[in-house]
């Protein structure tokens, strides 16, 4: 899963496409789920030992500016927005103190869960601002972003279950061995987020396409001023609104 991760974080970030301002949070978002296996890794190798950098408060604001990213390309990102990630020097700050671990994932669980629910509101919003012809369309290219979403609030809130069974119930002595299949399934829902972002450019060239009007001929515009013109002029319409209404009476 650290490799997998490393391979597609290197690839959002540098490789050139029309989602690379979007890819990069993306990749950073799978450089903090790597830390976070290396660090699993390292305490199973060397037990006791830790990783002096843990970053998972900072995985739900990326993966917020990710989905801000792609459906509003034009958006910039500003100096308050630096904010977002102020959390991460609390994180850092309690990471020595093990005791502070269960409050620590609780506040990790409600980063993430509130990012991922206004990431799903952000999907929402450019739906109602796209034309009724283009609505379906859009659902249909951003299906996969809410679905993935979707699964890892799921995830996190099964999480969050188990952590307080564990912790309430058997004291905490599952230790880091009865979070082992959230791990994966949590590397397996970002990574699969990855590898959609990068195969699927033509959900922000959707975004970014001109509208229609834009595209019509000069010619044809023209054309279709004139056949306007004539209708007005002639009111042909009415000539035969009226020779239906003369052979109806006649029958």
């Amino acid at each position: 899963m650290i490799i997998v991760g490393l391979v597609f974080a290197l690839l959002l970030a540098f490789v050139k496409n029309i989602n690379q301002g979007a890819n990069r949070f993306l990749a950073f978002a799978l450089v903090s789920m790597v830390l976070w296996m290396a660090r699993v890794l390292l305490v199973d190798i060397r037990p006791g030992s830790y990783l002096p950098f843990q970053s998972l408060l900072a995985l739900g604001p990326l993966l917020y500016f990710y989905v801000l990213k792609i459906t509003q390309p034009k958006y910039k990102f500003r100096r308050m927005d630096i904010l977002h990630f102020g959390p991460l020097l609390l994180e850092q700050a309690m990471l020595p103190f093990q005791q502070l671990n269960p409050i620590l994932q609780l506040l990790i669980f409600i980063s993430i869960i509130i990012y991922l629910y206004q990431s799903y509101k952000l999907i929402l919003h450019f739906y109602t601002r796209q034309p009724i012809v283009e609505m379906d369309r859009s659902r249909l290219e951003f299906r996969w972003l809410r679905r993935l979403l979707v699964a890892t609030a799921l995830l996190w809130c099964l999480w969050v279950v188990w952590s307080a069974v564990d912790y309430f119930v058997y004291g905490d002595r599952s230790g880091g061995h009865g979070y082992y299949l959230f791990y994966i399934f949590f590397a397996v829902i970002i990574i699969w987020t990855a590898v959609a972002a990068f195969l699927r450019p033509q959900a922000a060239a959707m975004v970014q396409a001109p509208s229609n009007k834009h595209l019509v001929p000069s010619e044809v515009r023209a054309k279709g001023i004139f056949l306007k013109k004539a209708m007005d002029r002639h009111r042909y319409f009415e000539d035969s609104f009226q020779t239906s209404t003369y052979e109806i009476e006649t029958c």
